[in-house]
C-alpha cells in the first residue's frame, strides 16, 4: 500500500506597500528604527543585520557587505539613504562607548568596533 504526504498549501506573501512600510517604519524609534530602515531599505533579514559590524559599511561606495548570510554566502547590498544618518549617529556612540572603555583601562586599542 502507498501512501502520499499532505501537501503544504502554498501561500502568496503579504508584501506592504511603500507607503505603508515606511509609516511602519516612522513609527520606530531608536535602534529599532534603524532596524527598520536596513530590512526596507537594503532588503535585510533581521539575523543579517544584528551581525552588521562598523567596517561591513562603505560610505563611499553606498555598500553594505553582508558576511555569512543565508546559505553561508558573502553578498554586498546596497546602502539606503534612509539608514545612513542613524548608521552614523551609531557608529559615533558606540566609538564614544570604545573610548570612556579605554580610559577606564578595559577593552584593547586594536579592537574593531562592533
Amino acid at each position: 500500500m502507498s501512501f502520499k504526504f499532505a501537501k503544504t498549501p502554498v501561500r502568496v506573501p503579504e508584501v506592504l506597500s511603500h507607503n505603508d512600510a515606511i509609516a511602519v517604519i516612522d513609527k520606530l524609534r531608536g535602534v529599532q528604527h534603524t532596524i527598520g530602515a536596513l530590512m526596507y531599505g537594503a532588503g535585510f533579514r533581521i539575523s543579517e543585520v544584528l551581525k552588521l559590524r562598523v567596517k561591513d559599511f562603505d560610505f563611499e561606495r553606498n555598500t553594505i557587505f553582508i558576511f555569512r548570510s543565508k546559505g553561508q554566502k558573502d553578498r554586498v547590498t546596497m546602502f539606503p539613504e534612509l539608514a545612513k544618518t542613524e548608521i552614523t549617529k551609531q557608529i559615533q556612540k558606540v566609538e564614544c562607548i570604545h573610548q570612556r572603555t579605554l580610559m577606564m583601562g578595559m577593552g584593547c586599542h586594536h579592537c574593531h568596533l562592533l
